[in-house]
């Protein structure tokens, strides 16, 4: 028994080169995978399609609904880049939240509420909500709505606050 044992402990010592090599190389493949993922994917600023700053973005959520698509495309027909988020970024992994992580990506956030109540007399949907928009940084809150109403309505109520509180006109 104590001769197999030396022999498959040969057979193990010689491959080990040939593992350490292999190690070796799937390695290097990590660290150079590793380095291009910290390269920006964007031309620098001032080229054309540059990155955009926090100040011309707004995070904004993922969801599906007909009021989080109607709140998204207002805020990008008046010019905002729109950085989608989850719960896991609001929430964080801290007790605060990742504010600063938001705060570097955009100056401010859309939150949402909403539920479906039923058809309007338009067609459309009505629904229960809530909407704010936050600055990341301090947490004022420019924008706050919150009430019942036609898809149509809310929208154009959202449009309506956002040149009021010149949140629209900031990029034009």
């Amino acid at each position: 028994m104590l001769v197999v044992d030396t022999v498959a402990m040969i057979a193990i010592v010689r491959r080990l080169p040939y593992f350490a090599v292999a190690l070796t190389a799937a390695t290097a493949m990590l660290a150079t995978l590793a380095g291009c993922a910290n390269e920006p994917t964007s031309p620098p600023s001032g080229q054309r399609g540059a990155r955009p700053t926090p100040a011309e973005s707004m995070i904004v959520p993922n969801a599906d609904s007909a009021l989080a698509r109607g709140l998204r495309r207002v805020l990008a027909g008046r010019g905002w880049h729109l950085v989608g988020y989850s719960d896991d970024l609001i929430h964080g992994h801290s007790d605060y939240g990742d504010y600063r992580a938001m705060a570097r990506r955009a100056q401010y956030r859309l939150t949402l509420k909403g539920t479906t109540v039923g058809p309007c007399r338009d067609g459309g949907q009505g629904f229960l909500y809530s909407i704010a928009i936050i600055e990341n940084i301090g947490g004022d809150v420019p924008v706050a709505l919150a009430g019942a109403g036609c898809l149509t309505r809310i929208l154009g109520q959202f449009a309506t606050e956002l040149e009021q509180k010149q949140l629209a006109s900031l990029l034009r």
